[in-house]
């Protein structure tokens, strides 16, 4: 598996959901049903600089061999963060109503911790 889309794709959708949780804290916040004035929105734009540092460690070893004991802090951070969000959405989702966007993002964040975990198990291939 060449490791190099992978790592590009985390890094834009972390970037992405980087940006528009620090530029529209309460609008996130609202949509996450959380309620209380800018104590919601101060923890949006806590998590969106905790997505944005990721995004950038991704994109800053988007040419580095991942995969086997090469690049193991990559994707262990990357892998943590997929499988505790796709846990986490899957427990809220249903409770909140299960919409499409929550349901997409538990098997997008799914889709990425299954692929992270299979890269840490396997051996790097050549022109990763």
């Amino acid at each position: 598996m060449k490791t190099q889309p992978l790592v590009i794709a985390s890094a834009a959708l972390f970037l992405a959901s980087g940006i528009a949780a620090l530029f529209a804290p309460e609008e996130i916040s609202r949509l996450l049903g959380a309620v209380g004035g800018r104590t919601g929105g101060s923890l949006v734009q806590l998590l969106a600089g905790a997505l944005f540092a990721l995004g950038m460690l991704n994109w800053m070893n988007r040419y580095a061999t991942i995969g086997g004991i090469y690049g193991r802090p990559l994707v262990v951070t990357n892998f943590a963060f997929f499988f505790i969000a796709t846990t986490t959405l899957a427990r809220v989702a249903p409770a909140a109503g299960g919409g499409i966007a929550l349901w997409g993002a538990t098997i997008v964040c799914g889709v990425m911790a299954a692929l992270y975990a299979w890269l840490f198990f396997s051996a790097p291939r050549g022109g990763s």
